[in-house]
């Protein structure tokens, strides 16, 4: 079934045009994820400490809000994943000092 999709988490508080290849969006992308239903709203509720909840405890602190969006929508579980990936290795992680993604693994 196609019902998974690779989402964004967005900084409300950086501004600009961050293009990677095909990907672009208005505000710094420091997130990127897969799911299903509503799987991309959930992981902002996590308790687990990590970069990715220090910056959503940070931007909340700031009295913002991360901002959601789905970049790709409608795909299967594989090319979710393959995705996922790919949007991850193009925008680039913190902690390999590639970019600026908290995510801690490739996806």
């Amino acid at each position: 079934m196609n019902n998974f999709y690779v989402y964004a988490y967005l900084d409300p508080r950086k501004i600009g045009k961050y293009t990677y290849g095909e990907l672009s969006f208005d505000y710094e992308p420091f997130y990127i994820g897969k799911g299903t239903k509503n799987r991309c709203y959930s992981g902002i509720r996590d308790k687990i400490k990590s970069l990715k909840t220090c910056k959503i405890r940070s931007l909340i602190d700031s009295g913002n809000f991360p901002i959601v969006t789905k970049i790709y929508e409608n795909i299967s579980n594989e090319e979710a994943c393959s995705l996922e990936i790919e949007s991850i290795k193009k925008i680039g992680r913190i902690d390999l000092k590639l970019g600026p993604l908290t995510n801690l693994t490739d996806g």
